[in-house]
Protein backbone atom coordinates (compact mmCIF):
# COMPACT_ATOMS: atom_id res chain seq x y z
CA UNK A 1 0.00 0.00 0.00
CA UNK A 2 1.40 3.39 -0.93
CA UNK A 3 0.36 6.99 -1.26
CA UNK A 4 1.99 10.17 -2.57
CA UNK A 5 -0.24 12.64 -0.75
CA UNK A 6 2.10 14.53 1.59
CA UNK A 7 5.70 15.61 1.10
CA UNK A 8 6.36 17.06 4.57
CA UNK A 9 7.54 14.83 7.42
CA UNK A 10 4.59 12.77 8.65
CA UNK A 11 5.71 13.27 12.24
CA UNK A 12 4.87 16.98 11.88
CA UNK A 13 1.31 16.41 10.70
CA UNK A 14 -1.68 17.12 12.87
CA UNK A 15 -4.74 14.79 12.92
CA UNK A 16 -6.71 16.94 10.45
CA UNK A 17 -3.86 16.80 7.93
CA UNK A 18 -3.66 13.03 8.27
CA UNK A 19 -7.43 12.72 7.77
CA UNK A 20 -7.33 14.94 4.68
CA UNK A 21 -4.49 12.81 3.28
CA UNK A 22 -6.61 9.69 3.84
CA UNK A 23 -9.51 11.32 1.99
CA UNK A 24 -7.25 12.26 -0.93
CA UNK A 25 -6.02 8.66 -1.09
CA UNK A 26 -9.54 7.24 -1.21
CA UNK A 27 -10.97 9.55 -3.91
CA UNK A 28 -9.85 12.57 -5.96
CA UNK A 29 -11.06 16.00 -4.89
CA UNK A 30 -13.56 17.99 -6.93
CA UNK A 31 -16.35 16.59 -9.08
CA UNK A 32 -16.09 12.85 -9.68
CA UNK A 33 -18.08 9.82 -10.76
CA UNK A 34 -17.36 6.20 -9.91
CA UNK A 35 -18.96 2.77 -9.96
CA UNK A 36 -19.60 0.86 -6.74
CA UNK A 37 -20.46 -2.84 -6.75
CA UNK A 38 -21.68 -4.21 -3.43
CA UNK A 39 -21.31 -7.93 -2.87
CA UNK A 40 -23.20 -9.30 0.12
CA UNK A 41 -22.02 -12.53 1.70
CA UNK A 42 -18.81 -14.49 1.16
CA UNK A 43 -19.33 -15.20 -2.53
CA UNK A 44 -21.33 -18.41 -2.16
CA UNK A 45 -24.67 -19.28 -3.69
CA UNK A 46 -26.49 -17.10 -1.17
CA UNK A 47 -24.51 -13.95 -2.04
CA UNK A 48 -26.11 -11.03 -3.89
CA UNK A 49 -24.69 -8.21 -5.99
CA UNK A 50 -25.92 -4.64 -6.42
CA UNK A 51 -24.26 -2.06 -8.66
CA UNK A 52 -24.44 1.73 -8.38
CA UNK A 53 -23.18 4.77 -10.25
CA UNK A 54 -22.10 7.48 -7.80
CA UNK A 55 -21.66 11.16 -8.63
CA UNK A 56 -20.05 13.38 -6.01
CA UNK A 57 -19.22 17.07 -5.74
CA UNK A 58 -16.08 17.28 -3.59
CA UNK A 59 -17.46 14.84 -1.03
CA UNK A 60 -20.49 17.01 -0.24
CA UNK A 61 -23.48 16.67 -2.56
CA UNK A 62 -23.90 13.26 -4.16
CA UNK A 63 -26.21 11.18 -6.33
CA UNK A 64 -26.37 7.38 -6.13
CA UNK A 65 -28.10 5.65 -9.03
CA UNK A 66 -28.92 1.93 -8.96
CA UNK A 67 -27.69 0.15 -12.08
CA UNK A 68 -28.14 -3.55 -11.21
CA UNK A 69 -30.24 -5.61 -10.65
CA UNK A 70 -32.46 -4.38 -13.47
CA UNK A 71 -35.60 -4.59 -11.30
CA UNK A 72 -34.06 -1.94 -9.02
CA UNK A 73 -32.68 0.31 -11.76
CA UNK A 74 -34.13 3.79 -11.60
CA UNK A 75 -33.82 3.98 -7.82
CA UNK A 76 -31.88 7.10 -6.88
CA UNK A 77 -30.48 8.57 -3.67
CA UNK A 78 -29.72 12.29 -3.67
CA UNK A 79 -27.76 14.00 -0.90
CA UNK A 80 -27.99 17.81 -1.05
CA UNK A 81 -27.98 20.56 1.58
CA UNK A 82 -27.61 18.00 4.39
CA UNK A 83 -30.72 16.08 3.25
CA UNK A 84 -30.87 12.59 1.74
CA UNK A 85 -33.73 11.88 -0.67
CA UNK A 86 -34.81 8.55 -2.16
CA UNK A 87 -36.64 8.42 -5.48
CA UNK A 88 -38.12 5.48 -7.37
CA UNK A 89 -40.35 5.32 -10.43
CA UNK A 90 -43.12 3.71 -8.36
CA UNK A 91 -43.44 6.61 -5.88
CA UNK A 92 -44.87 10.05 -6.62
CA UNK A 93 -42.36 12.17 -4.76
CA UNK A 94 -38.94 11.73 -3.13
CA UNK A 95 -38.83 10.25 0.38
CA UNK A 96 -36.43 11.58 3.00
CA UNK A 97 -33.94 9.10 4.44
CA UNK A 98 -30.91 9.39 6.71
CA UNK A 99 -27.29 8.45 6.18
CA UNK A 100 -27.39 5.79 8.90
CA UNK A 101 -30.00 3.65 7.15
CA UNK A 102 -28.97 0.51 5.30
CA UNK A 103 -28.34 0.77 1.56
CA UNK A 104 -27.39 -2.85 0.90
CA UNK A 105 -26.13 -5.53 3.27
CA UNK A 106 -23.75 -3.97 5.81
CA UNK A 107 -23.36 -0.83 3.68
CA UNK A 108 -25.10 2.29 4.99
CA UNK A 109 -26.36 5.10 2.75
CA UNK A 110 -23.59 7.34 4.03
CA UNK A 111 -20.86 4.84 3.10
CA UNK A 112 -21.42 5.85 -0.53
CA UNK A 113 -23.08 9.26 -0.20
CA UNK A 114 -20.23 10.74 1.86
CA UNK A 115 -16.68 10.23 0.56
CA UNK A 116 -14.71 12.57 2.86
CA UNK A 117 -14.02 11.73 6.52
CA UNK A 118 -12.72 15.26 7.11
CA UNK A 119 -16.11 16.85 6.34
CA UNK A 120 -18.03 14.78 8.88
CA UNK A 121 -15.54 14.01 11.66
CA UNK A 122 -13.08 15.64 14.02
CA UNK A 123 -9.90 13.62 14.51
CA UNK A 124 -7.32 13.20 17.23
CA UNK A 125 -4.33 10.86 17.40
CA UNK A 126 -5.07 8.28 20.06
CA UNK A 127 -1.84 6.29 19.76
CA UNK A 128 0.46 4.52 17.31
CA UNK A 129 0.56 0.77 16.84
CA UNK A 130 2.63 -1.83 15.00
CA UNK A 131 0.75 -4.25 12.72
CA UNK A 132 2.69 -6.74 10.58
CA UNK A 133 5.89 -4.72 11.11
CA UNK A 134 4.28 -1.50 9.89
CA UNK A 135 3.62 1.52 12.09
CA UNK A 136 0.12 3.01 12.14
CA UNK A 137 -1.58 6.04 13.60
CA UNK A 138 -4.78 5.21 15.42
CA UNK A 139 -7.10 8.18 14.95
CA UNK A 140 -10.24 8.61 17.01
CA UNK A 141 -12.98 10.25 14.93
CA UNK A 142 -15.94 12.08 16.50
CA UNK A 143 -18.93 13.12 14.41
CA UNK A 144 -19.24 16.88 13.92
CA UNK A 145 -23.05 16.59 13.84
CA UNK A 146 -25.84 14.07 14.37
CA UNK A 147 -26.19 13.93 10.58
CA UNK A 148 -22.99 11.87 10.22
CA UNK A 149 -23.25 8.22 9.25
CA UNK A 150 -21.55 7.07 12.46
CA UNK A 151 -21.21 8.83 15.82
CA UNK A 152 -17.56 7.84 16.21
CA UNK A 153 -14.90 5.66 14.67
CA UNK A 154 -11.32 4.45 15.13
CA UNK A 155 -9.21 4.72 11.97
CA UNK A 156 -5.81 3.07 11.43
CA UNK A 157 -3.53 4.97 9.02
CA UNK A 158 -0.06 3.83 7.96
CA UNK A 159 2.48 6.37 9.22
CA UNK A 160 4.84 6.08 6.25
CA UNK A 161 2.28 6.41 3.45
CA UNK A 162 -0.79 7.92 5.17
CA UNK A 163 -2.87 5.20 3.49
CA UNK A 164 -5.93 3.96 5.44
CA UNK A 165 -5.77 0.39 6.70
CA UNK A 166 -8.97 -0.25 8.63
CA UNK A 167 -11.75 1.47 10.57
CA UNK A 168 -14.05 0.47 13.42
CA UNK A 169 -17.45 2.20 13.49
CA UNK A 170 -19.36 2.66 16.76
CA UNK A 171 -22.98 3.18 17.78
CA UNK A 172 -24.06 6.16 19.90
CA UNK A 173 -23.74 3.91 22.96
CA UNK A 174 -20.08 3.24 22.18
CA UNK A 175 -20.77 -0.34 21.09
CA UNK A 176 -18.66 -1.45 18.08
CA UNK A 177 -20.89 -1.91 15.03
CA UNK A 178 -18.71 -2.70 12.01
CA UNK A 179 -15.14 -3.17 10.90
CA UNK A 180 -14.08 -1.88 7.50
CA UNK A 181 -10.81 -2.89 5.82
CA UNK A 182 -9.36 -0.93 2.87
CA UNK A 183 -8.07 -3.39 0.26
CA UNK A 184 -6.92 -3.98 -3.29
CA UNK A 185 -4.78 -0.87 -3.71
CA UNK A 186 -4.24 0.11 -7.34
CA UNK A 187 -2.37 2.98 -8.96
CA UNK A 188 -4.26 6.05 -10.17
CA UNK A 189 -1.63 8.39 -11.56
CA UNK A 190 0.86 8.98 -8.73
CA UNK A 191 -1.50 7.63 -6.05
CA UNK A 192 -2.37 4.14 -4.88
CA UNK A 193 -6.11 3.97 -4.10
CA UNK A 194 -8.01 1.28 -2.19
CA UNK A 195 -10.41 -0.18 -4.75
CA UNK A 196 -12.20 -2.47 -2.31
CA UNK A 197 -13.68 -1.95 1.16
CA UNK A 198 -14.60 -5.03 3.18
CA UNK A 199 -17.26 -4.41 5.85
CA UNK A 200 -17.91 -6.98 8.57
CA UNK A 201 -20.65 -6.70 11.19
CA UNK A 202 -19.21 -6.88 14.72
CA UNK A 203 -22.63 -7.89 16.00
CA UNK A 204 -22.84 -10.91 13.69
CA UNK A 205 -19.53 -11.59 11.95
CA UNK A 206 -21.27 -13.81 9.40
CA UNK A 207 -22.70 -10.64 7.86
CA UNK A 208 -20.12 -9.36 5.37
CA UNK A 209 -20.33 -6.91 2.47
CA UNK A 210 -17.63 -5.82 0.04
CA UNK A 211 -17.69 -2.58 -1.94
CA UNK A 212 -15.70 -2.77 -5.18
CA UNK A 213 -14.83 0.62 -6.68
CA UNK A 214 -14.08 1.17 -10.35
CA UNK A 215 -14.23 3.72 -13.18
CA UNK A 216 -13.21 6.72 -11.05
CA UNK A 217 -13.44 9.76 -13.32
CA UNK A 218 -12.92 13.48 -12.80
CA UNK A 219 -15.81 15.45 -14.32
CA UNK A 220 -17.52 18.83 -14.05
CA UNK A 221 -21.17 18.99 -13.05
CA UNK A 222 -23.54 21.80 -13.96
CA UNK A 223 -24.54 24.08 -11.10
CA UNK A 224 -27.95 22.51 -10.46
CA UNK A 225 -26.98 18.89 -11.06
CA UNK A 226 -27.57 17.87 -7.43
CA UNK A 227 -31.13 19.12 -7.16
CA UNK A 228 -34.32 17.41 -6.00
CA UNK A 229 -36.40 18.96 -8.78
CA UNK A 230 -33.96 17.63 -11.38
CA UNK A 231 -34.29 14.21 -9.79
CA UNK A 232 -37.99 14.18 -10.66
CA UNK A 233 -37.37 15.20 -14.28
CA UNK A 234 -34.90 12.44 -15.14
Amino acid sequence: MASAQVTTSNSLLDPDQILQAVDATRFPSGDITFSATIQEGSGGTDSTTTKYKVSSRNGNDSLIETVFPVKKSGRKYLFENDNLWFYSSDIQKPTRLNLQQRLSGEVANGDLARTKFFIDYEAKIFKTAMIDKKKYYLLNLKAKSKMATYSQADLWVEVKTLAPYKVIYYANTGKPLKEGVFMNYKRDGSIQRPMAFLITSLINKKNVSTILFSDINRVQFEKNYFNKDRLLRF
